[in-house]
């Protein structure tokens, strides 16, 4: 059971498919359990659709990413 999930994590069902990311966490209706919200999104480049869906926690797994260096632009400076 993956109980570590965090916003803004990337998910995929236990089962395989799409990359998801984690939007919201919540308790669900029934005692202990744990509903997590996912975003992703489906279609042709250009003509891709947002789709959101939740899932309990055990049904996810959190996708490994490898740190990415953000850069940033230099700071322009007015003349």
């Amino acid at each position: 059971m993956n109980k570590d999930l965090k916003l803004g994590d990337v998910v995929v069902l236990n089962s395989g498919g799409n990359k998801m990311t984690v939007t919201l966490i919540r308790l669900g209706s029934n005692p202990g359990e744990v509903v997590v919200e996912c975003t992703w999104f489906e279609g042709p480049c250009g003509d891709q659709k947002e789709k959101l869906s939740s899932y309990p926690i055990e049904a996810l797994k959190k996708v490994s990413q490898q740190a990415k260096k953000v850069t940033t632009s230099p700071e322009i400076k007015a003349g």
